[in-house]
């Protein structure tokens, strides 16, 4: 119960110093325990989040490295799919090629 609260429920009698001492020592007991309750929850957090780390990496290095067909099989681009336009770019490569002799 807050310091204010008290007071305010014990109407027109004052409390005595110890009194006061004591509820704010019982406050600040409640605190430190919320304090530390929040802080373990917080530091087991970071310790999935740590565990998680080099799934991650792997998950994105996957994605990173991932060929464009197969990143953008599904997309067009003026009606054609990648492996679309790679083979035009491979049959234009070709054609502009001198004939061998």
């Amino acid at each position: 119960m807050r310091l204010c609260s008290v007071i305010q429920l014990q109407g027109a009698s004052p409390l005595s110093p110890p009194e006061l001492l004591q509820i704010q020592a019982s406050q600040e007991k409640e605190q430190k325990e919320d304090v530390g309750q929040t802080l373990k929850k917080l530091e087991d957090l970071m310790g999935w989040a740590l565990e998680k780390i080099p799934e991650l990496q792997r998950i994105v290095g996957d994605w990173w490295e991932q060929p464009g067909q197969a990143t953008l099989a599904g997309e067009l681009c003026q009606g054609l799919t990648l492996p679309q336009w790679q083979l035009r770019w491979a049959q234009a490569q070709g054609a502009l090629q001198p004939p061998y002799k």
